[in-house]
């Protein structure tokens, strides 16, 4: 099995089809966002249309990486097609994003591997209001031809991405730690092998019957098949219309668990205890569910 060039899982792309309900639906969770910014790959900047992201960011736990959810919204008639087509369909989780330690040279691996990519994008992001300018190295997959989409950004600098003063949040949420995938029963081995094998060269750790966990760096992919989930997880669903193989879960480090629980309270979010950990649904999550958990 060969190592990728991969430092660590960076961020979770988030579908959105209507950004304004979803954000709103993060501000009740107590998040800070950053705040939307255009971007021409989603339609916005200056292709002129309302394609753009905003983030939720937090601390990471190691040097030069970052820690952070993207909530995406792809303009229907401006948008890149390939964008278009991923941003369409549920809310809920629509990539996992890698942070590379070479985007060209992992870009090169992708292709030895017969995995078909768009090309390399490259994108100057331009100062925004108090926002400030970046640039990216972008590998995007095909839609449609790996079973959880997985890309790879390079952004510089790291700083520009927020304040570090967005990292600190009304429900204590210190960084997210792990995003939980499900395939089908019988589609399950398979799946993992196609993750550890192609897309992250490590191997799976089989820590339970369908349960299968994969860790580049400091934060995990944990891939459950459908009847592991249903078992372990009863207090959360898979997102209102979603088709198996997804990413159904995010799960957030907080500094005080009762505090979330009095923040939800506040805010009239329906959420469930479960174990040691407070659950929202997806459908109060915008498409995806939020396990918070003490750490």
């Amino acid at each position: 099995m060969a190592p990728k060039s991969i430092l660590d899982l960076d961020h979770l792309m988030v579908r959105t089809m209507n950004y304004e309900r979803s954000a709103a639906a993060w501000d009740r969770l107590g998040f800070t966002r950053r705040g939307f910014r255009s971007n021409a790959p989603m339609g916005g900047g200056p292709l002129g249309g309302r394609g753009g992201s905003d983030v939720v960011m937090f601390t990471p736990t190691a040097p030069n990486r970052t820690n952070y959810l993207e909530l995406s919204f792809a303009d229907p008639y401006t948008s890149m097609s390939a964008m278009r087509e991923i941003l369409t369909g549920h809310d809920g989780i629509a990539m996992l994003v890698l942070q590379p330690t070479d985007a060209g040279a992992l870009y090169d691996e992708r292709q030895r591997e017969g995995l078909e990519l768009l090309p390399l994008i490259r994108i100057q992001f331009p100062a925004e209001g108090t926002i400030p300018a970046m640039n990216a190295e972008v590998i995007i997959p095909v839609p449609r031809t790996q079973p959880l989409l997985t890309n790879a950004a390079r952004v510089w600098p790291l700083e520009a991405l927020g304040d570090p003063a967005l990292a600190r949040h009304p429900n204590t949420a210190r960084r997210w730690s792990r995003v939980t995938a499900v395939a089908s029963d019988s589609a399950f081995d398979a799946t993992v092998e196609f993750h550890a094998t192609r897309l992250f060269g490590i191997r799976a750790q089989r820590t339970g019957t369908g349960v299968a966990t994969l860790c580049p760096g400091t934060v995990e992919l944990r891939w459950m098949s459908e009847s592991a989930f249903r078992a372990q997880h009863p207090a959360m669903e898979l997102p209102p219309g979603s088709r198996l193989p997804c990413a159904v879960a995010v799960t957030i480090e907080v500094e005080d668990l009762a505090g979330v629980r009095r923040h939800l309270q506040a805010n009239a979010v329906p959420h469930r205890g479960e174990s040691a950990a407070v659950i929202v649904r997806a459908r109060d999550g915008a498409g995806l569910n939020f396990e918070f958990v003490e750490r």
